[in-house]
């Protein structure tokens, strides 16, 4: 069964990541491991460098439970 993490405090750098509030970002890579990052203050920003940094191990990824990147549909 894959994997699902929440991302702790303790491995965040931003501090904003600490505030309460924002959007909670589920990143699912192509094993179907599933990371889950919550208090993001700007998801779409937050997406784009988890993509500049690894996509090509990104299946898909969703911001508050709503489709944002789908791997099969970017080929």
């Amino acid at each position: 069964m894959p994997r699902i993490t929440k991302v702790q405090d303790n491995f965040r750098k931003n501090d904003l990541s600490f505030t309460p509030g924002g959007s909670i970002i589920k990143v699912v890579n192509i094993k179907g491991e599933t990371l889950i990052y919550d208090k993001i203050k700007s998801p779409e920003n937050y997406c784009k460098k988890i993509l500049k940094m690894t996509s090509f191990s990104i299946d898909k990824i969703y911001v508050n439970d709503q489709l944002y990147y789908d791997r099969s549909k970017t080929k």
